[in-house]
């Protein structure tokens, strides 16, 4: 019986090492990664702005169409390829996409309505 419950403590011991190591802390973020994102960020956002102003976009339906156009041919093409020759696992690359829709469909609608509309700019 004792030979028993030392088997049994056993393999009760490595499955609950083994959920412990299941689950690591996260390690910290090093300082410069958060700042360099807001730095890409906001170079996407002036490149959307600069667009939009060329474009003449300023209503919310040409906008959209805009955003979803320049989501389709650049985050989801190189996301696609990234899959097919890098291995990137199919939900990191869509949790990529999202993230690149909502920014393009934001950028998108936020500059259209923030420019002028081109007959006001006419008439004055």
């Amino acid at each position: 019986m004792a030979k028993s419950n030392k088997s049994l403590n056993r393999s009760s011991n490595k499955r609950a090492s083994h959920r412990q190591g299941a689950w690591q802390p996260a390690t910290a973020t090093p300082v410069w990664k958060p700042i360099l994102e807001f730095v890409r960020t906001l170079i996407v956002a002036y490149v959307f702005a600069q667009f939009i102003a060329l474009l003449g976009i300023s209503d919310r339906k040409s906008a959209i169409c805009f955003g979803l156009g320049i989501w389709v041919c650049f985050p989801t093409m190189i996301l696609t390829g990234s899959v097919m020759w890098e291995n990137v696992p199919l939900g990191v690359a869509a949790i990529h996409a999202g993230d690149w829709l909502v920014k393009a469909l934001f950028f998108s609608v936020v500059f259209s309505m923030w420019h002028p509309k081109q007959e006001k700019e006419k008439q004055a």
